[in-house]
C-alpha cells in the first residue's frame, strides 16, 4: 500500500522558495492508483484549497490544482495533503520565504540598473 503521490510545480534547486511580493501562486498533480478521497492545501495552518475527487472509489484519480495565496512577511510553512481514506494520507510541505518589500523594491532596484549597464 503506497500513499498518494503529490508533485508541486516549484524550483527547489537554490534550497527553497522565496517571493517577492505579498501573493504565490502554487500548482501541482496529485495522483492515487486506488483512488483519491481529496486533497487540500494550507498555509501557515489556514485552509487556501480543498478539492474532492470526482472519480469512483478504486479507480485511479489524478487532480491537477493551481491556487494563489496570501503570504506574509517572513516563513511561511505550506502543506499539500492527498487523502485516499479518512485514515491514509500523504502530506507535502514547502517553505516559501517571504522579502520584506523594502527589500524587494532594493533587489528590483538593483537588478534594474545591472540590466540597464549592459
Amino acid at each position: 500500500r503506497e500513499p498518494p503521490q503529490i508533485a508541486l510545480q516549484v524550483d527547489q534547486s537554490l534550497g527553497g522558495v522565496v517571493a517577492p511580493s505579498d501573493r504565490f501562486t502554487l500548482s501541482g498533480t496529485v495522483s492515487e492508483p486506488k483512488g483519491l478521497l481529496d486533497m487540500y492545501v494550507l498555509v501557515n495552518d489556514q485552509k487556501v484549497f480543498f478539492r474532492t475527487s470526482d472519480s469512483p472509489k478504486n479507480e485511479p484519480t489524478k487532480l491537477k490544482f493551481t491556487t494563489d495565496f496570501p503570504l506574509k512577511e517572513g516563513a511561511n510553512t505550506v502543506m499539500v495533503v492527498a487523502r485516499q481514506t479518512q485514515d491514509f494520507a500523504s502530506r507535502k510541505v514547502l517553505i516559501i520565504r517571504r522579502r520584506p518589500a523594502a527589500v524587494a523594491q532594493a533587489l528590483a532596484r538593483t537588478q534594474g540598473e545591472a540590466t540597464f549597464q549592459r
